[in-house]
């Protein structure tokens, strides 16, 4: 069987710290992420072929702050540098993807949103 998931606006930033708010993090469904994510490996759909979109705005580079500051000017560096930062925030969700796509019949499509960029 074929089956697809989309997924949006998640807005993924540097993580949340246990005692310590952050206010610029929006997403905090790390651990049920990666449980949606896991049902794909386990029957019935252990041998579904299965596409996850991520279609938009999955990481909120817009709030992902430079040295305590939010530059106007995004070079490739500090995207690459912004995207690291949500990156090793949510390794839960790290992994999940990464546990998915070992599946040689799992794959992900991702589309840029406007967060993203």
């Amino acid at each position: 069987m074929k089956l697809g998931i989309v997924l949006s606006d998640l807005h993924i930033g540097t993580g949340h710290r246990k005692g310590a708010v952050n206010i610029y993090d929006d997403f905090r469904e790390d651990d049920r992420l990666a449980q949606l994510l896991r049902r794909y490996d386990l029957p019935p759909h252990q041998d579904d072929e299965v596409h996850l979109v991520l279609n938009g705005d999955i990481y909120d580079l817009l709030k992902v702050p430079v040295n305590g500051k939010f530059p106007d000017a995004i070079t490739e560096r500090l995207s690459l540098f912004k995207l690291e930062q949500c990156l090793t925030g949510h390794p839960v969700v790290v992994e999940a993807l990464k546990r998915f796509l070992a599946s040689p019949k799992h794959r992900i499509t991702y589309q840029p949103g406007n967060h993203d960029m």
